[in-house]
């Protein structure tokens, strides 16, 4: 008989906490594609089939905010907790050959964030910044964006993006953070497991097992501004079968103006998911997963005029809408001790309405892999995989597509083998990805990994990898008119407007960077334990914008011009080059008192290498802060009472893209448990200004929008 409390290559399992140029305009038009620009793993095979009815009736019972189980992790404890997305098996973060970090269960108990993308910001190295409403940038290691593409986000093995920008819509999220067993984010590029766009971080957002959720529980939060209500359900059918039913609704005012006014209606939307476990037998695991999401929203943009004799923007503030169905399956079975087998398959489909312009992406991906450890010494992860992708638009004058539908089609398959030369002490893994694609055509992607481990602690690890970023439908097939430039400004000194067009180019390469990396970490006493990162990447075929031609606008019976039209076209003409580090330290005060600090800096440079006359490189540093910080506290007054907060500290965006000013984000959580079941807070978030700037890309046909301070209560019920 055997037991695998986590799947073997990356997906929830039973585990718990304990286991665990043109010189006057042409940069404005760049800057808005600049924004624009950015699988497999084995299900649970969870035990539950050897725990007892003691143990089941007691994962039943919610774990709150003083579960002495959680309040009394010890820094080994802490450094033990598992993870599967660095190797698609289950390792210990200290054992890890790369930059990982997980924000467990009890990150987000504690934690003021309201959703996925609030979370991360306490992950050393990641960049997130709300830019209006609907739309997050979310990146790690620069280049950060609304659609940063060289980040692969998934929800339990489900690739999270819309092909159109290739960047993941973070308000199409609505999986309650009640539900998240852990999300495990690794820095570096991922992509010998993980495929393209696993350029600069793999984030593996994973959902708890139904036997974690056995029973009722509901939560809600309300402030001025945000509301929020989750609600599931979760029970055993017979002896092989669990399920967990939910549903969530938000309602979100968004971001203001300047003066404090709310960017148009409130943002509504909401969920309903199931995942349903089978475990027939300890061979055996099946896991299903089904979600329906809906929602609509205000997206305020800044619309080019078309009437040539009046020239400028018109501000509008079209209702835009959200619709998301996916269905996913995933099936591991163990032949041996020494072979495991998984396979996974989903289709996904997302609709969205955004200015003006109607999205819809459907996607069928299929995935096999193998763990076979054939010796002591080697143990091989390998496996193939495909997915269709059909994409369609409908255009608008300002964000329009050469063509109305593209389907692409991708092929993988990988190996990676995990060698240990002396045994829990040096271990070196060897691998690369192979992929083809109907657009690109064929990619390679390996890596090489070195840990060693001189003491029990302190352990030391380094890497090279290569990895890919294919580029984007709108990359490849836009035709956009975005913006202009009016006469008489800095950017456009001449007697004419000039209006801008970018068209996608069909022929282009995808990215690549080659990425070195050395890491460090270790314990500094039973209290306290550290993580350094240091990383050096060179980017080559990175996306550029070429000035082709400049033609003349005439309107009848005008004789003369009354603009320019420019027209520009994506290209390979940039490289790129980032150097840096990241730190952390956590540790115990007092026994009650714990503290975690993380550090990140970035260095982060552009350039052209055989570019067109007045071309422009899209990646510079101008969307990423060189040095971020952050300090989280949690203090345990009692076994019913606990203080949280959190202090973050983002340094001045290049050209004062936020504000020209150095953003400190101060949060605190206050909880109060006045029984097991039940969990009352008190929340604040953004004190120490009415308002703030988090991000703002010039040309991005958005207006400037504000972070509101927030002040809210919440309540967590089990039953």
């Amino acid at each position: 008989m055997f037991t695998i409390k986590q799947p073997p290559f990356g997906h929830s399992g039973r585990m718990s906490t304990q286991h665990k140029k043109l010189p006057c305009n042409f940069g404005l038009f760049a800057s808005t594609v600049m924004l624009m620009s950015t699988t497999i793993a084995a299900p649970a095979m969870a035990s539950g089939r050897d725990e007892t009815a003691q143990q089941e009736e007691a994962q039943a019972v919610p774990t709150t905010a003083t579960d002495p189980a959680l309040i009394d992790l010890s820094i080994e404890d802490l450094m033990a907790l598992e993870v599967t997305s660095v190797a698609k098996k289950r390792q210990k973060v200290s054992d890890a050959s790369a930059a990982v970090f997980v924000i467990s269960q009890d990150d987000i108990r504690r934690s003021t964030a309201k959703t996925i993308p609030d979370l991360l910001r306490m992950v050393p190295g990641l960049e997130v910044a709300e830019i209006l409403n609907g739309g997050t940038a979310v990146a790690a290691r620069g280049f950060n964006s609304r659609f940063a593409n060289s980040l692969l986000v998934m929800i339990d093995g489900r690739a999270i993006y819309l092909s159109s920008v290739s960047g993941v819509l973070w308000d199409h999220q609505l999986i309650p953070l009640t539900d998240i067993e852990r999300i495990e984010v690794v820095r570096g590029p991922g992509a010998t497991l993980w495929g393209s766009n696993a350029v600069n971080a793999v984030i593996n957002i994973i959902s708890k097992h139904p036997v974690d959720t056995l029973g009722n529980s509901i939560s809600g939060q309300v402030s001025s501004a945000y509301q929020q209500v989750n609600a599931s359900h979760g029970a055993r059918v017979g002896e092989s079968l669990t399920y967990r039913i939910y549903g969530n609704f938000r309602r979100n005012h968004g971001l203001e103006d300047a003066q404090g006014n709310h960017w148009g209606k409130a943002a509504e939307t909401g969920a309903l998911g199931t995942r349903i476990d089978i475990e027939p037998n300890d061979q055996n695991a099946l896991t299903l997963q089904a979600e329906y999401a809906k929602g609509t929203f205000d997206s305020p943009m800044y619309a080019v005029r078309t009437d040539y004799l009046n020239p400028g923007y018109d501000l509008v503030v079209p209702r835009g809408k959200i619709l998301g169905v996916h269905l996913l399956g995933r099936w591991a079975h163990k032949v041996s001790d020494d072979l495991e087998i998984s396979t996974q398959a989903y289709v996904d489909r997302a609709r969205r309405t955004e200015f003006k312009a109607s999205f819809a992406r459907d996607m069928a991906d299929l995935d096999i892999g193998v763990r076979w450890r054939a010796n002591p010494v080697h143990e091989i992860n390998f496996g193939i995989g495909g997915r269709l992708n059909h994409d369609s638009v409908n255009s608008t004058r300002s964000f329009g597509f050469l063509n109305d539908t593209i389907d692409d089609r991708y092929l993988n398959a990988y190996i990676q083998d995990d060698i240990s030369i002396v045994p829990d002490k040096l271990r070196v893994t060897i691998g690369t990805k192979a992929e083809v694609n109907n657009f690109t055509g064929f990619e390679l992607q390996p890596s090489a990994r070195i840990f060693y481990r001189a003491n029990p602690n302190l352990a030391f690890w380094g890497a090279v990898s290569r990895a890919i970023r294919t580029p984007a439908r709108f990359e490849r097939d836009a035709l956009l008119y975005l913006n202009m430039e009016m006469p008489g400004t800095p950017k456009n000194p001449g007697p004419l407007p000039i209006y801008g067009e970018i068209k996608g180019n069909p022929d282009l390469s995808a990215e690549n960077v080659i990425a070195f990396e050395l890491g460090m970490r270790g314990k500094i006493s039973q209290n306290w334990a550290y993580d350094l990162t240091a990383y050096h990447n060179r980017y080559r075929n990175m996306l550029s914008m070429d000035l082709v031609g400049i033609d003349p606008i005439m309107v009848p019976p005008i004789p003369y011009p009354v603009g320019l039209q420019a027209h520009t076209l994506f290209g390979n003409h940039s490289r790129a080059s980032s150097k840096g580090f990241e730190a952390s330290l956590s540790g115990r005060l007092t026994k009650n008192w714990r503290v975690d600090l993380a550090y990140s800096y970035l260095d982060l440079r552009a350039w052209l290498v055989n570019a067109p006359p007045n071309s422009i490189s899209l990646n510079g540093p101008n969307n990423s802060p060189k040095h971020q910080a952050m300090l989280r506290t949690s203090y345990e007054v009692n076994d019913k009472l606990t203080l949280n907060s959190d202090v973050k500290y983002v340094s001045t965006l290049p050209n004062g893209l936020n504000g020209d000013q150095k953003d400190f984000n101060v949060g605190f959580r206050a909880t109060y448990a006045p029984i097991p079941t039940v969990e009352l807070s008190l929340i604040g978030t953004d004190l120490l200004q009415k308002h703030r700037m988090e991000i703002s890309i010039p040309g991005y046909p958005t207006p400037q929008a504000y972070v509101p301070r927030s002040l809210s209560v919440q309540a967590r019920v089990r039953f």
